[in-house]
């Protein structure tokens, strides 16, 4: 979970594939646009869903650089089965670096016959009554109670579609935004304020 003081949670994880664990404690999740919270970059082929956060083999590595952590990870795009797309391995990299001022995330795949159909989805945790302005196609600001969190990326940001104004994961019971950059490769910035 990232957690900001002024914020609360901005990003956070849950199930990649929501499981009534123990049913008689647990709702049904009836919404087909319902996803995953955790950021991730996925790819979807042949109706199976390949996601980086899915794998249990991951490289996992936090550098403390004076002011700055980086967390950097190798992956795989993986089903929920750790198998790898059809037509070969995609290898991943996420590069988190976390600093007083500012968030910056870093996501790359490598170069594959499906790079058109990966995209790096960041789902932003964020009640129904925040505003949300889309800036341009790169940059969203989101007003929350006591600041604002802007978000911009080196390329185009798309809010993927949802049943209500957002989307809402029963685990860990948040609402958020679920951005997307269609894209294999993205820098994104994450800024509070005010």
């Amino acid at each position: 979970m990232l957690w900001h003081e002024r914020t609360g949670p901005l990003l956070v994880a849950s199930m990649n594939a929501y499981q009534l664990v123990e049913a008689g404690n647990m709702q049904v999740d009836t919404d087909p646009l319902s996803l995953p919270l955790t950021p991730r970059m996925e790819l979807s082929a042949d109706g199976v869903l390949y996601m980086n956060c899915g794998d249990l083999e991951a490289d996992v590595n936090v550098e403390n650089e004076g002011e700055r952590i980086i967390v950097h990870t190798r992956s795989r795009l993986v089903d929920k089965d750790q198998r790898d797309p059809p037509q070969g391995v995609v290898h991943c990299n996420t590069y988190h670096t976390f600093t007083a001022g500012k968030i910056m995330l870093s996501f790359s795949c490598s170069s594959t016959p499906y790079d058109k159909n990966i995209r790096i989805v960041l789902p932003v945790i964020s009640t129904s009554p925040e505003p949300v302005q889309i800036v341009d196609e790169r940059t969203i600001h989101i007003r929350k109670e006591k600041t604002r969190v802007t978000i911009t990326a080196d390329k185009a940001i798309v809010r993927l579609p949802t049943t209500r104004d957002r989307l809402f994961n029963f685990v860990p019971g948040l609402e958020a935004i679920p951005l997307a950059i269609l894209s294999n490769e993205a820098v994104i910035e994450i800024i509070v304020t005010g």
